[in-house]
């Protein structure tokens, strides 16, 4: 085992780091077809201003599959304490690999995004996990309180 640290990206909003430690290696299955079988279960964070963002929609397309229709699209929406679990189709869990993140937080009005868009898009989010044979958690994805809005 041991830790993995993805790049430390930059947004016009935040920065973020990223640090996924990784427990002992488990027995991975190369190549198998994307059913429950091959789903982690992965759980996570989300928090702006230090505190628990609930209905926050967390989405994980595959980084190098961006244009590619099967790939798979992990999803989750935060509880009251800012908690999410993701889920791929109907199943709950994720396939390994590496991904880019979106955060959404709808706020309730229109379709305007508590975060001003600022992680809507993925590749333009800055925000990246990495789910491996190790991974049960993605580190918290803590959001500042700096500008929301983006100017369009």
């Amino acid at each position: 085992g041991g830790g993995k640290m993805s790049k430390s990206l930059r947004s016009r909003f935040t920065r973020l780091t990223i640090l996924a430690l990784l427990g002992p290696a488990g027995c991975g299955q190369a190549d198998a077809p994307v059913g429950s079988a091959s789903l982690r279960s992965v759980s996570g964070r989300v928090t702006s201003g230090g505190r628990p963002a609930a209905g926050v929609e967390v989405r994980l397309p595959p980084l190098n599959r961006a244009n590619d229709p099967s790939a798979p699209k992990p999803v989750g929406v935060t509880d009251k304490e800012g908690r999410y679990t993701l889920r791929t189709g109907d199943a709950e869990g994720t396939p390994d690999g590496p991904y880019q993140v979106s955060l959404t937080w709808p706020s309730g009005r229109g379709n305007s995004d508590r975060f001003g868009g600022a992680f809507e898009d993925p590749q333009g989010s800055g925000l990246t996990a990495e789910i491996d044979a190790g991974t049960s958690e993605i580190p918290d994805f803590e959001i500042g309180t700096g500008p929301a809005r983006k100017s369009r």
